[in-house]
């Protein structure tokens, strides 16, 4: 049966290389960090959240996933974490039934590594010592995680500050055990490939990082010092516990803290690209057909996810609760 396909594929290592870590920090500290949770790096500094944002519903034992439909379509949209650790527990009955035999599956990009080479160039800086405007601490720091990468702080220059703050969350997401290649999207987009679904992307992977792309230098210089300073470990492990366990509440809270936290960041990386989603998704239901959507779960909770702006524009949507 399709609900007993292997989610226990693993990744053959590979040798530690300078192109691999660009790609772990793309891979691990955009997708997981910044992206995968509403796309918030101000989740590394958790903060109490505004009283004001209240799911009305209790948490549901089970990752979250809601559905739309009309006459000749239905739409499911599902939260995922974007790196977890081996034997997390997260796949149901209900999800496979509605995966198993959608149309087409939609996740945020078609290809979690389909970066094209006019892309890669505009990571690349255009110039500076990474190190400027660091503390000794921060030098030190880096310096340290450079070393780690068998690179060098000249190599580190190379690449936009962003990009390397990035890179060090990504390596702290690692030493949480929690990988890529076990998260919700690469597993379901594995599942898919098995099943020969139709897989497409809700964006590009300019659109999913258009706002990095477009930060000041300063600006970058800001993220890579606020990432030298964040601790990911407990806040991970305690997202991935509200994420498990279907607390949509505690979730929204997450969402409203990082938008107190960064206004700027959180329009930049979850209202703009899920006011976008919600355009294509509204296209769809003019459509017909079956299609399942995977986007991380911060962008389906709270005042500005896409559950909200589609309820909004007159759409019913319903939570699916695990039976």
């Amino acid at each position: 049966m399709r609900d007993q396909l292997s989610f226990s594929q693993e990744t053959k290592p590979a040798g530690r290389n300078w192109g691999r870590d660009i790609g772990i920090g793309l891979g691990i500290g955009a997708v997981v960090i910044a992206l995968a949770f509403g796309g918030e790096y101000a989740l590394t500094h958790l903060k109490p959240p505004p009283p004001k944002v209240v799911a009305a519903t209790s948490p549901t034992g089970a990752p979250l996933m809601w559905v739309l439909k009309d006459e000749d379509s239905t739409i499911y949209l599902f939260g995922s974490i974007h790196a977890l650790m081996t034997g997390t527990k997260w796949a149901d009955t209900r999800l496979f039934q509605a995966f198993d035999t959608a149309d087409e599956v939609y996740f945020e990009v078609k290809d979690l590594d389909g970066f094209s080479d006019g892309f890669r160039r505009r990571l690349m800086s255009s110039g500076g010592n990474i190190l400027t405007g660091l503390d000794e601490t921060e030098v030190r720091q880096l310096q340290a995680f450079a070393r780690a990468h068998e690179v060098t702080t000249d190599d580190l220059s190379r690449l936009k500050p962003w990009l390397v703050g990035m890179m060090i969350e990504g390596q702290q997401t690692g030493m949480t055990g929690m990988r890529g290649d076990k998260g919700v999207d690469y597993l379901l987009m594995t599942r898919a490939k098995t099943l020969g679904l139709p897989i497409r992307g809700m964006e590009t992977p300019e659109q999913q990082l258009a706002y990095f792309l477009n930060l000041s230098d300063a600006r970058s210089r800001d993220y890579l010092r606020q990432s030298l300073k964040a601790q990911v470990g407990g806040q991970l492990y305690h997202l991935v516990a509200a994420w498990q366990t279907g607390d949509e509440a505690l979730l929204a809270r997450m969402i409203a803290a990082d938008k107190a936290s960064d206004p700027a960041l959180h329009q930049g990386l979850l209202v703009n690209r899920n006011t976008a989603w919600v355009r294509r998704i509204e296209t769809m239901m003019a459509g017909e057909g079956h299609i399942f959507i995977t986007v991380g779960a911060g962008h389906l909770v709270g005042e500005d996810s896409v559950i909200t702006m589609l309820r909004q524009r007159g759409f019913t949507v319903t939570r699916v609760d695990p039976s």
